[in-house]
């Protein structure tokens, strides 16, 4: 595998990237704090971690041996480090342990867009270039989109440990010193904080040893660096295996999304979630090309492997080659041709520095950033994902932890895929009672489990628009046991979702004598099973 052509750090006509790198950090952080400050509430997901952290204040042990989340009882087998940092930072300073899941990963995420400059600066082929990948970076929504949700306690943490570790292994591989043990310890808490994330950094710490490494010392201390890494995870594995087996890991891995879906979006420049236009996406594909033509096969290499590696993480840990990429697409194919440049421009002498003085060149690049931050800001408007509980659905689920027996067995209706699903996964720990439906926390209890729940919660959404008839089809068929029917009112997505949820199957739960309203009021209506 070829090594990129590394940065150049000096000389008179470089020029400075600090100034731009702050700049997109700011931007990040706007783009980034915009979605959490508006909602109030954590965007999306995070129930099932909110309930770690308070299993971990509760028991005053650091690593609980089991989770209450939603009844099930499962191994508290995640990687744990974010949970007891949490339960820490709650006891010195009680915010609340849903406030924390705001703005633990709100100020994670702002973090890599500066982690991901450290990197770009070891491995784009200008200091512009670098300049240029951080914005690209700062504002991609998927760059963010999932790490300041409530579920980004962990993820958002994660991708800012995995991106300091590449970082550190990646200078050592180019610079030499003592980075290697940093990027080992970076490794292994890494893996402590989230499993795909410490996948990110092992396959991209093996590939970088691939390309860089050019002397047995520098493999050496690179699989030194590896084994820092186990050894700092070791006590976590050792204490989960000793608990419950090699099932919670077994179950986990089998987790994933399709390899053939997963290399489709990427073909289709679908893994930025860029709301319109897929600028950065394109950009991304034609510095993919362009690297391939230039037998520079490092980057492309990362962006394969890491689609086909991790099929369900992909499009978030991607982010960081694309953005490269994207900078080097725009810079080395889009303004070179725009202004008749020609020959090896990754080689050339201070390039693209001169160009930059261009009018046209400058108003190229400009355009490209303001329409990247116009996207960025606008993306959690129009994206599902991004949505969160409102004041009335919170109001809703607070009645049902008032009003409803401790023992009750709920059955939500959204029509929402279970991955962006607030309601779902939020209303077991805020009503303290079971949702049968709700997907998260299955995943670490064997794999038959998790596809039998994968598959009840996909036939209950395909029914959310159907009757209260389907619904009773439903239960017959996966033979679910339940007391009450909960059926948000209001939109809930994006302003491009549905502007109600439902409306058929809450008319005939109102006209079916087999149920009884029990609640009808802002955010929900929920109906009783008769004989419960």
């Amino acid at each position: 595998m070829t090594a990129q052509a590394p940065a150049r750090t000096g000389g008179p006509r470089e020029l400075s990237p600090w100034p731009a790198i702050l700049l997109a950090t700011l931007a990040g952080a706007i783009a980034r704090a915009a979605p959490v400050v508006q909602a109030g509430f954590p965007v999306n997901d995070g129930g099932l971690f909110a309930s770690m952290v308070d299993d971990i204040l509760r028991t005053g042990q650091a690593i609980p041996a089991w989770t209450s989340y939603n009844g099930l009882n499962g191994p508290f087998a995640y990687p744990p480090l974010a949970f007891v940092v949490t339960a820490g930072l709650e006891s010195l300073v009680p915010l609340g342990t849903v406030e924390w899941l705001r703005w633990v990963p709100l100020l994670s995420a702002i973090a890599t867009v500066p982690a991901f400059a450290l990197l770009a600066m070891v491995l784009a082929p200008s200091r512009v270039h670098a300049a240029i990948a951080t914005f690209v970076f700062a504002l991609v929504p998927r760059s963010f989109e999932w790490l300041v949700m409530g579920g980004g306690l962990t993820r958002a943490p994660g991708v800012l440990l995995a991106i300091l570790s590449i970082y550190l292994g990646i200078r050592f591989l180019k610079t030499g010193g003592r980075a290697w043990l940093g990027a080992g310890i970076g490794l292994g808490v890494t893996v402590l904080t989230h499993p795909q994330a410490g996948l990110f950094a092992a396959i991209s710490l093996s590939l970088a040893t691939l390309a860089y490494a050019r002397s047995r010392p520098a493999w050496a201390r690179m699989i030194a660096a590896a084994a820092v890494g186990l050894l700092v995870a070791l006590p976590w594995l050792v204490l989960v295996t000793m608990r419950y087996g090699f099932d919670p890991f077994l179950s986990a891995g089998g987790v994933s999304a399709n390899p053939v879906q997963s290399a489709f979006y990427f073909l289709t420049a679908n893994l930025t979630d860029e709301p319109w236009w897929k600028l950065a996406a394109g950009l991304g594909v034609l510095g993919f090309i362009y690297l391939l033509f230039r037998r520079r096969y490092f980057l492309p290499v990362w962006v394969a492997v890491l689609v086909f590696a991790d099929p369900r993480g992909a499009a978030t840990y991607v982010t960081a080659p694309l953005s490269l990429l994207a900078a080097i697409g725009l810079l080395d194919v889009v303004v070179a041709r725009f202004v008749g440049a020609g020959g090896d421009l990754l080689s050339a002498p201070g390039w693209p520095s001169p160009l930059l003085r261009g009018r046209s060149v400058r108003a190229v690049i400009g355009g490209a950033l303001v329409f990247g931050m116009l996207s960025a800001l606008l993306a959690p408007y129009v994206l599902d994902p991004m949505s969160s509980l409102d004041g009335d659905a919170r109001s809703a689920i607070t009645w049902s932890r008032d009003s409803l027996p401790s023992t009750a067995r709920v059955v939500i209706v959204t029509g929402r895929f279970w991955y962006e699903d607030a309601t779902s996964e939020w209303f077991p720990y805020l009503a303290g009672r079971v949702s049968v439906a709700t997907v998260q926390g299955h995943e670490w209890l064997g794999s038959s489990d998790w596809q039998r729940q994968l598959d009840l919660s996909a036939a209950l959404g395909g029914r959310a628009d159907d009757t209260v008839a389907a619904l009773d089809e439903w239960a017959r068929q996966f033979n679910v046991a339940y007391d009450y029917v909960y059926v948000p009112k209001g939109r809930l997505g994006s302003v491009l979702s549905e502007e109600d949820c439902c409306s058929a199957m809450r008319v005939t739960l109102r006209e079916s004598a087999d149920y009884e309203i029990v609640y009808d009021g802002v955010g929900a209506t929920i109906a009783r099973r008769s004989g419960s």
